[in-house]
């Protein structure tokens, strides 16, 4: 997760910075998906705004909050960002459920119907050019594939480059 700490007009205090890192764990711990939150910090002459912005699995949520005291603006804005990712998140939730209860109608058992016929689907992740393993990852990558055929330069045969779960690359090597 990436934290963002921006401050415009004047600097944001360590007290502050604190607070907000004491409430960002708490969020972690309820969310687990968030992946960004930007803090922003403006103060004008007795007013302090915070505006949080928090990027999660569900979306983007924006909260604001305004106050003649500082700490009070951060948890009046950390307050309002719980409410709203409380909502979000009950949202997609049932979503799911709708979704998922839209899929279970019961099948008569002298209702059958046939499997539908695979369809193949043609693919361009191939090179005719000879070239080296580290150039076809290097293909691999550019062109944003999991899989890669090519033809192998060292030792003449059609190998194949596929991205492992783990996030290391496999090689297929036909003998």
């Amino acid at each position: 997760m990436e934290v963002k700490f921006t401050s415009r007009g004047a600097d944001l205090p360590a007290k502050a910075k604190d607070y907000c890192q004491r409430r960002i764990k708490t969020l972690e711990k309820k969310l687990k998906s968030l992946m960004e939150i930007n803090v922003v910090y403006n103060s004008e002459k007795y007013r302090h705004r915070v505006e949080l912005k928090v990027r999660w699995k569900g979306g983007l949520v924006t909260v604001e909050a305004e106050n003649e005291d500082l700490l009070t603006s951060f948890g009046e804005a950390f307050d309002q960002l719980e409410k709203r990712l409380r909502k979000e998140k009950e949202k997609q939730r049932e979503k799911k459920r709708r979704a998922s209860k839209g899929k279970e109608r019961p099948v008569s058992e002298t209702q059958e119907f046939p499997p539908a016929p695979k369809r193949v689907i043609p693919s361009h992740d191939f090179s005719l050019k000879p070239m080296d393993l580290e150039e076809a990852i290097f293909q691999m990558e550019s062109k944003r594939r999991d899989v890669f055929l090519f033809f192998n330069q060292t030792n003449g045969r059609w190998n194949v480059v596929y991205r492992r779960r783990d996030g290391h690359f496999g090689l297929i090597n036909p003998e």
